[in-house]
């Protein structure tokens, strides 16, 4: 008489209890009822047991199993992937507390084929963030950084995790924009208890932490991550046309005009450049709560759980080099080297970054059939910036070429989702389910600083003297720039599943739609710094940057006779502002059939109706357009060959789209990565075909052995090039984007989880992890630049790697418990070979991104029910993270640093 009916996912509270030792007995038409023996219950606990059902047999003979062998979480979450109807890979919240995960993007190193870039974003079987998606409880989230596709996965503490779910391959209920993989990231559902979880962190890195590092200016809000309006666009100049900014040359005979020069002047900090600041320890901090309220006689139930994560820390590096090359056009056989056009013999950076993020998640269960979920989402991030590189520069080869960056950035994504699943029993099971959502984020670079210039070392009357110069012939006029993007995106869709009867099996039919639709408006102003009297005599500040820069306006306070220090001209174009939109509206229809009883079958295909517009502010632009209709069919064939083995295969289109920034036609300047881009109104999306084979054996509870291979044909795959022909190539470099015809991209994976107890009963704690990726891939170069190549090098390849593609992907994950003792540790290893980073168009050697090891070790203790404690090395190695391009055997480095090693102790508190 004591008991509880499940809810359509399986979950169920058994409440009331008096401690003891219990049998739980569980039953259901059609699945051979399970015996489950010596349960324990403690007092003020909840004892959590998972179970698998078996169809029933011929015989319906009651099945019993023992309570210790169902306690494993990790073996659940295998059994749900070894029933899922895609190629998948999953990590449980088991998993990621073992391994000390202290957030999603960490977590995701231990998936098969998965690299962690930034600490943030995630590539999957090493493609780049545009052929990945990222989804919180099935429901597509917007990327916080709007030039990228990838979210930071970063801001979702463990505390809250209840599994990560990657499927590598398309069904069509699923969005069509995704070839490497789709990671969804599960929330814990209505709690089974309440809880309150604490935790705290502090890390020191070995070339940051106690430091002087090069920052930005610093203002009072920058604590929470976003800026105050110490650095945003002064009254003074908002609303002013060009000609409205006056000149020297008209204050000299218009008192109004040196008054309107001086106030426009002075309304700007006159901090420019960056400079030396201590750098603090690394901190983190989070907090989570849930709680569940069971109400009536029905299985009815409310539940929440939300958190706050906080997270304030320094980079630096001070040894860092690099330079820009280039191949002039000569024969490529008589040329033994690239020609030098910068090279930096220092490359000084430094970032100070504060991330925040908040989730709350209302769900509302009734009558065990019906389940509605509200989710909040609020994050914000904030970088302060510092840059100064000195070297060699070929259009000044007797100087020393110095270029300084203080700048800022801060991003805010604030979504709110909205969800429900029905069941309709009376209807042969029907489920209706249905999402909505609202998302909005924002990035605002509000006053970011730049200057270049030069110094000269001279000998005057046998004495040395360093002459410091700007020459506007040679260099930009000093520049400040307030740049700031909005954007919106709404989405709603709703999905039916109907069961039937056919074949003697139980089958599916499952039919949906989804519509979203995104607005973005991107505005920026420049203003360049002029020189007034100062004009000739800059050298007389000896080097005094900051003492020349803070001569603003009228410096004799004279405006019938001034003298005129530095003042600003506004240089904005309308070019470069620009307003997009996109809309997709997708429907699909899929079947997930059972011809056979070990033979499942699911196909469909799915129809998205896109259209994406780039307007420019100025309307002789061109305007960036993309306007298609694609049919994505998905077939996937599972082979059930014995209770413990899968065979998989399927075929699958999907497609990849260019972002907004490319789309746009206009050029920009990445002040921090001394880089211009210049986005195509050509640009055209990528159609990508799909083959994949999998082989699954799960001998044992939590152990797996897979083998993957895969295929993949793309045809118009979208690359970022470097094009020599625009923006003055000898001072940076400049950034394109295009199509290129076809490229293919092939490989295979190997998976073992494996308790390493086979070897010894004294090694059952011992638990290894670990696997490879390997893959080919090559584009094949347009005609076009195929001419140009040959033209000095006759008997170049017309293919190179696909974008962002690491040639092979290696995790190793040791790892040890002792539930005893409470104490686990985890030894882990992940390597990427070199990717290819940048295109150069022409004959010119390509840029990689050269690959490397990250080893990191985590020990963790459990002292009683509520407090653990955490020690981590991170980065131990400390490779060198270098781009580079190699000519006839010389390596030309485009930069070249070190992080540093961290190391790290944190503490939890749960209760």
């Amino acid at each position: 008489s004591t008991g509880a009916t499940t809810d359509f996912d399986g979950n169920y509270l058994i409440k009331n209890l008096v401690p003891g030792k219990y049998t739980l007995r569980i039953s259901y038409i059609s699945f051979a009822t399970q015996t489950i023996t010596d349960v324990i219950v403690l007092a003020d606990e909840v004892t959590k047991i998972d179970i698998l059902m078996e169809p029933e047999s011929a015989t319906l003979e009651e099945v019993v199993v023992s309570a210790e062998a169902v306690r494993n979480n990790e073996a659940s979450l295998l059994r749900q992937r070894q029933k899922a109807i895609a190629f998948s890979d999953a990590i449980s919240a088991e998993t990621i507390s073992s391994s000390g995960a202290g957030d999603a993007a960490a977590a995701m190193t231990k998936v098969v084929g998965a690299s962690v870039v930034g600490g943030k974003y995630v590539y999957i079987r090493g493609l780049g963030d545009r052929y990945s998606s990222t989804h919180l409880n099935g429901v597509e989230l917007p990327t916080s950084d709007p030039d990228r596709k990838s979210f930071q996965l970063d801001l979702f503490p463990s505390a809250l995790l209840d599994n990560i779910v990657t499927i590598k391959t398309f069904t069509p209920d699923k969005p069509g924009t995704f070839s490497g993989g789709l990671v969804d990231v599960t929330t814990k559902d209505i709690p089974s208890n309440a809880f309150v979880s604490l935790s705290s962190s502090a890390s020191f890195n070995t070339a940051t932490t106690g430091n002087d590092i090069l920052l930005g200016s610093t203002y009072s809000n920058d604590w929470l991550g976003m800026d105050n309006g110490d650095r945003a666009l002064p009254g003074a100049v908002k609303g002013l046309s060009l000609d409205q900014f006056p000149r020297e040359i008209n204050a000299r005979r218009d008192p109004e005009a040196a008054r309107q020069i001086d106030q426009i002047a002075r309304a700007f900090s006159p901090e420019m450049l960056p400079s030396i600041q201590a750098a603090g320890i690394n901190q983190s901090y989070s907090i989570a709560h849930g709680n569940r309220y069971d109400f009536g006689d029905n299985n009815s139930a409310f539940g929440y759980t939300a958190s706050l994560s906080y997270s304030n820390s320094f980079k630096n590096y001070v040894d860092g080099s690099g330079g820009r090359y280039e191949l002039i056009g000569v024969d490529y056989a008589s040329t033994d080297a690239l020609d030098t056009k910068k090279e930096f013999s220092s490359d000084q950076r430094g970032s100070h970054s504060v991330d925040w993020g908040g989730l709350l998640s209302l769900t509302a269960s009734l009558k065990g059939s019906n389940k509605i979920t509200f989710t909040a989402i609020r994050t914000q991030s904030g970088e302060n910036q510092g840059r100064y590189l000195t070297g060699y520069w070929q259009d000044a080869p007797s100087a020393t070429y110095r270029t300084q960056v203080n700048a800022y950035t801060d991003r805010g994504l604030v979504s709110y989702q909205l969800k429900g699943r029905h069941d309709f029993a009376k209807l042969n099971g029907a489920i209706i389910e249905w999402n909505a959502s609202t998302n909005s984020n924002t990035q605002n670079q509000p006053d970011l600083r730049f200057f270049e210039s030069q110094y000269t070392v001279r000998e005057v009357g046998g004495l040395q003297d360093t002459v410091y110069q700007n020459p506007s012939s040679l260099y930009p006029r000093p520049i400040r720039f307030f740049r700031d993007l909005e954007e919106e995106n709404q989405a709603i869709g709703a999905d039916l599943t109907l069961p039937f009867e056919l074949f003697g099996n139980s089958q599916k039919f499952k039919a949906g739609f989804n519509l979203q639709a995104t607005d973005r408006v991107f505005r920026e102003l420049r203003f360049d710094i002029y020189d007034g009297a100062l004009s000739q005599r800059y050298t007389l500040f000896d080097g005094d940057d900051e003492g020349y820069f803070s001569n603003l306006g009228v410096i004799n306070g004279d405006y019938e006779q001034p003298v005129v220090g530095t003042y600003m001209i506004r240089a904005s174009s309308d070019r470069s502002n620009y307003d997009a939109n996109q809309e997709v509206l997708a429907y699909y229809a899929m079947f997930d059939l059972r011809p056979l009883d070990r033979v499942n079958l699911i196909g469909g295909v799915r129809v998205e109706d896109a259209s994406m517009f780039v307007i420019s502010q100025d309307p002789d632009s061109p305007t960036g357009e993309l306007k298609n209709q694609d049919f994505l069919p998905s077939v996937n064939l599972i082979l059930n060959l014995t209770d413990e083995i899968n065979l998989r295969f399927a075929y699958t289109n999907t497609i990849a789209r260019p972002t907004f920034r490319e789309l746009a036609p206009y050029t920009s300047f990445d002040f921090a990565g001394d880089n211009l881009f210049r986005g195509s109104s050509l640009v055209q999306r990528t159609l990508i075909k799909n083959l994949d084979g999998r082989f699954e054996l799960y001998p044992a509870s939590g152990e797996v052995l897979a083998f993957s291979v895969f295929y993949k044909w793309l045809e118009n795959p979208i690359e970022r090039v470097i094009d020599p022909t625009f923006g003055g190539g000898s001072s940076t470099l400049n950034e394109t984007v295009q199509n290129v015809p076809t490229g293919r991209t092939y490989g295979f994976e190997v998976e073992l989880r494996k308790n390493l107890g086979f070897i010894s009963p004294s090694l059952n704690g011992f638990n290894l992890s670990t696997n490879f990726t390997l893959v080919n891939s090559e584009v094949d170069i347009s005609d076009l630049e195929m001419l140009i190549i040959q033209s000095v090098q006759a008997d170049a390849s017309n293919t190179r790697p696909l974008l962002g593609q690491s040639p092979y992907i290696v995790n190793v994950d040791l790892s040890y418990n002792n539930p005893e003792w409470a104490y686990y540790t985890a030894l882990s290893f992940n390597y990427f070979d070199d990717r290819l980073a940048k295109v150069t168009i022409g004959a010119a050697p390509d840029i990689y991104e050269k690959g490397y090891g990250s080893l990191n070790l985590v020990m963790g203790k459990d002292f009683g029910k509520n407090v653990s404690v955490k020690l981590t090395g991170r980065n131990l190695l400390d490779p060198f993270i270098s781009e580079q391009a190699t000519f006839k055997g010389i390596d030309y480095i485009n930069y070249r640093y070190r992080e540093g090693r961290t190391f790290g102790l944190s503490v939890k508190y749960q209760f």
